[in-house]
Formats: C-alpha cells, sequence, structure tokens
C-alpha cells in the first residue's frame, strides 16, 4: 500500500504542481504562507503514516493539519475559489485524504455565509463532509463540519448526536464539550449541561473553555453577587488578552443595567492598567462601556470622560457623546467639538473593534467601506447639519456635499433638501432646484415636491418637477453604474 502510495505521488507531482502555483500565488500573502506550509507538512505525513498502516500517528497529524489549513482558510476567506482549486489538485496527489474532502465541505459552507445562496450549497458541503468520513470514520473535522450543516437546518438533535461521536473520539476536546453544554440547555437538559461545564472547568480553570463556561454560568446566573463572583473569577483566571476580551464583553453586556457600578470599575482597571488598556479591543470596549454607563447613570462623570475620549480614538464613543450633547443637552457647540474629532480619527483601523469585528483581509475590506461610509456620510452630514442650523452656510455646505454620494448609496434624500435650503437662504434659487429634484428623484416626498413646483412657478421655468426628477434619475443611474 505504502509503495502504491508513493507511485502515485510522484506520477501526479507535475500535474499538481501546474495547477497548485498559480492559484496559490493568488490566494496567499507573506502571513498566510507559514499555515500552509505547516498545514501541508502535517498533511503529507499524516497520509503517509496511514499509508504506512500507522493509522493513529496518521490522524494525529491530520488532525494537526486541519488546524492550520482551517486558520488559513480563515484567513483567506474571500479568495476561497482560488483555494478549492488548490485543495481539488492535492486530491490528485491523495485522493483518500479525508482533510481535502473536509476543506472542499468548508469551502462550500463559506459560499453560503458570503453569498447568501439558496440550501443546496449546503448540501453539497454536506456530501463532502460525509465522503471525508467515508475516508476516515475517526475523521473529527467530518463530524465538526456536519454539525455546522445540523446548525444550519436548525436540526438540533442531529447536531447533538454529533458532537457526542466527536467525544468519544476525543473526550479532551473542550470546545465541543462547551458547544454541547449550550445545545442541551437549549433542549432543557440542565443537568447534563452543567455536568459538562463542571468538567471543564475541574480539567483546567484557566483554559478557554472553562473561562466561556463561567460566563454562561453568569448569564443564567439571577442573583447579582454570584453573577459578579463568576464573571470576577473568569476574569482573575483568563491567561490571554483574547479570553480578557471575550470576558470584558460580557461584563459589560450582563452587569450594566444591574451591576453598574461593578461594570464602571472593571472598565476604568483596563484603562489604568498598563497591559490592558495596550489590547486595543479591550480598551474601545471599556471606553465603550464608560460612555453608556454615564450617559444612562452618571451623567456628572461626562465632562471628565470626554477628556479621556478627545484622547482615544474611538469614533463610537465620541459619536455617542455627540449625540448625547446635541439630542439630550441641545449644546450644538459641544457636540461639534466631538463630532469634529470623530471625523478626524475615523480610519479603517480605528473603526475595527468599535463598528466592526472580524479579521483576515476580507475583514480589512469591510472595515474600509465601513470607514467611508461613516466619515463620509453619517458623520459629515451631521456636523454640515449642526454647521447649517448655526447659519455657517459655507461650512455646512462642505460637509454636506461630502456627505451626498454615501447617501445616495443608501438612496437618502437628507443631505439634498438640506442643501436645497441652504441654497434658498443664499438665494441661488436655481442651484435650490436642481437639489430638490435630485433628492426626490431618490425617493418621492410631498412637501418638498410643493415647494419645488412653488420654486419652479416663482422662477416662470417651463419645465415641471416631475421632468427634472426623470432628469436626475437617469443621471443617478449613470453615475451609480462609474461609482
Amino acid at each position: 500500500m505504502a509503495a502504491k502510495y508513493l507511485m502515485r505521488k510522484y506520477l501526479s507531482i507535475i500535474v499538481g504542481f501546474i495547477l497548485i502555483v498559480p492559484a496559490l500565488f493568488y490566494a496567499q500573502d507573506v502571513n498566510t504562507d507559514s499555515l500552509f506550509n505547516k498545514a501541508s507538512f502535517h498533511h503529507e505525513k499524516g497520509i503517509e503514516l496511514i499509508a504506512a498502516g500507522k493509522r493513529i500517528e496518521g490522524m494525529k497529524e491530520l488532525n494537526l493539519s486541519v488546524t492550520y489549513f482551517s486558520e488559513h482558510l480563515n484567513e483567506l476567506q474571500q479568495k476561497k475559489d482560488s483555494l478549492r482549486v488548490v485543495y481539488t489538485a492535492m486530491l490528485e496527489n491523495a485522493p483518500e485524504s479525508p482533510v481535502l474532502y473536509y476543506l472542499l465541505g468548508r469551502c462550500d459552507y463559506l459560499d453560503n455565509f458570503w453569498k447568501k445562496l439558496d440550501s443546496t450549497v449546503m448540501l453539497r458541503a454536506k456530501k463532502n463532509f460525509e465522503k471525508s468520513l467515508q475516508l476516515a470514520p475517526d475523521c473529527i473535522a467530518g463530524y465538526l463540519g456536519l454539525a455546522e450543516i445540523s446548525n444550519y437546518f436548525n436540526n438540533k438533535e442531529e447536531e447533538i448526536s454529533l458532537y457526542r461521536k466527536v467525544l468519544e473520539i476525543d473526550p479532551l476536546r473542550y470546545r465541543t464539550r462547551w458547544r454541547l453544554s449550550l445545545l442541551l440547555d437549549v433542549k432543557g437538559k440542565k443537568q447534563e449541561a452543567k455536568e459538562l461545564r463542571d468538567k471543564i472547568i475541574a480539567a483546567d480553570s484557566s483554559s478557554t473553555f472553562s473561562i466561556r463556561c463561567m460566563i454562561t454560568m453568569a448569564e443564567k446566573e439571577e442573583k447579582k453577587e454570584k453573577k459578579i463572583k463568576l464573571l470576577d473569577s473568569a476574569l482573575r483566571l483568563a491567561k490571554n488578552n483574547d479570553d480578557r476580551d471575550i470576558v470584558i464583553q460580557s461584563i459589560c453586556l450582563l452587569c450594566f443595567k444591574d451591576a453598574a457600578d461593578y461594570s464602571e470599575s472593571v472598565s476604568l482597571k483596563v484603562l489604568n492598567d498598563p497591559l490592558l488598556k495596550q489590547q486595543r479591543s479591550i480598551r474601545m470596549r471599556a471606553l465603550d462601556n464608560l460612555c453608556s454607563i454615564y450617559i444612562y447613570y452618571k451623567k456628572n462623570m461626562i465632562p471628565g470622560f470626554e477628556k479621556i475620549a478627545l484622547n482615544d480614538d474611538n469614533p463610537k464613543v465620541l459619536m455617542e457623546l455627540g449625540r448625547y450633547y446635541a439630542d439630550s443637552l441641545k449644546e450644538n457647540e459641544k457636540a461639534l467639538k466631538v463630532y469634529l474629532n470623530a471625523y478626524r480619527i475615523i480610519t479603517p483601523e480605528t473603526v475595527i473593534n468599535t463598528f466592526c469585528y472580524g479579521s483576515g483581509k476580507g475583514f480589512y475590506e469591510k472595515s474600509k467601506k465601513e470607514a467611508r461610509d461613516l466619515k463620509e456620510g453619517t458623520v459629515a452630514f451631521i456636523i454640515g447639519r449642526i454647521y447649517y442650523e448655526q447659519k455657517k452656510h459655507s461650512e455646512a455646505e462642505k460637509y454636506l456635499l461630502e456627505s451626498v454620494i454615501q447617501h445616495e448609496n443608501r438612496r437618502s434624500n437628507a443631505p439634498h433638501f438640506l442643501l436645497a435650503k441652504l441654497k434658498l437662504e443664499t438665494n441661488k434659487k436655481n442651484e435650490a432646484i436642481r437639489w430638490f429634484a435630485r433628492g426626490l428623484a431618490l425617493e418621492n416626498d410631498e412637501e418638498e415636491m410643493k415647494k419645488l413646483n412653488v420654486l419652479l412657478a416663482e422662477l416662470k421655468i417651463p419645465k415641471k418637477g416631475g421632468e427634472l426628477i426623470k432628469e436626475e434619475r437617469v443621471k443617478l443611474v449613470n453615475e451609480a453604474a462609474n461609482y
């Protein structure tokens, strides 16, 4: 069997090289090369060990390769079509690899996640996962893939059964135990769920999934003191920043209403801790939490908090403060100050962990779009509106004009009608007509339509409002195509 495997491997290596290299060159970058290389090393070693009759050792190597392959695929999710070519070519060398069929199923699963296709894509993923299990009934990845499919189709009983199968193969797989405990809770099997969580915590109280179990227990705890004790233990035992981030997020969510003082003290601790505050995601959560607590419960703390917020890079917090000043206090000068600072600091980097959460190349592209929409759309419009209310027309026009494109992408005409009013107030009525018509081309508004018709009659312009609106609709379609 080993000789047959090696002969097939070397006969197909040239074909594999021709297929893999172009796709891999497109898909990879410096940051993901090492993941793919590690995955490939363990994958080949696993296949060779199984071919040599050393199945237990081989499956350990294959399961390890799944970890690295999955991390690599998660980093390059939006290039999964190229990776699918890579995996298919690798099957030429290793047609008996359960890992490669799992990865092909994973690509199908992600297709549905990104493109929101119909359930046939998920069924195709299911076939690939089932194929991986036909080749290796002890392939944990295949069961986990099928569990995701069961979750998609809301078949919790089947999902529970698949997780039980995984634990038969690897009883120490704590992620699966934790996930199973959540499902058992949903199905009303509270005692079994509790026993699973207790075993995870007893095995290693500071592991990632022990921390998750403590958070789950805190979510279910009705007594404030016990809830705080559980969360405090989780925060104290957390060994890395990712775990601390999850705990602090949970404290912010679970204690905001019933234990605001405790939630505030944890957030202040973050801002004063030299190590914790260096972790941007944790610091952003702490700032966001303090802002909400002070706006809702401790308004006297806002002036001091504003100084902290202005010296950090959290645009979400500045926008919340601006909204509070403008809407609740009607203090436009204070609102303008923080909105201008939010406008200044909004970048793809600063919307991460404030408005966007995730990782990978595709995620960074999403954060760039989010930053542009926030800065040029939302915040620019608010600044323009405040300047307009202050009768500072030139400043208002600058920001309102900047916000137009993003609002048109949303089919919103808010800046258009404000620009029309501004033009009327500065006696530029022909320009006002254009902005009324363009705004109405996006969405009809009877009041604004009346204003347009009155203006056309006043200036004795022969064209009717409807004609101008049609012209603007054509322009919008053409501009959208070019944009």
